[in-house]
């Protein structure tokens, strides 16, 4: 899990800047063919990849909470230095939110 700390921002802007993110990275989205779609609070994004028999996937919830976003995870084969760099790009995008 991980928290970014947005003080000051209400619970419905923080859903509102999550609603932009989801149009202005529309081309990365569809380009790695990842899946996205609303859940309670904010956004799921599932993506997978099958190399001969091995899948490697990553399931992330991004929810809004009054002054802060909340990220969750699972990854499935996926190398952990992998989704350090993902979430270090995640986190500096939300920071600008």
């Amino acid at each position: 899990m991980m928290t970014i700390d947005k003080p000051g921002k209400s619970k419905q802007e923080l859903l509102n800047s999550l609603e932009k993110l989801k149009t202005d990275f529309a081309k990365e989205i569809s380009e790695y063919d990842v899946k996205l779609s609303p859940i309670t609070d904010g956004y799921n994004l599932k993506g997978s990849k099958k190399i001969v028999f091995i899948e490697f996937s990553v399931d992330v919830n991004i929810q809004a909470e009054e002054g802060k976003y909340v990220i969750n995870y699972t990854s499935k084969n996926v190398p952990q230095g992998q989704i350090d760099k993902a979430m270090v790009k995640v986190k500096e995008v939300l920071d600008k939110c």
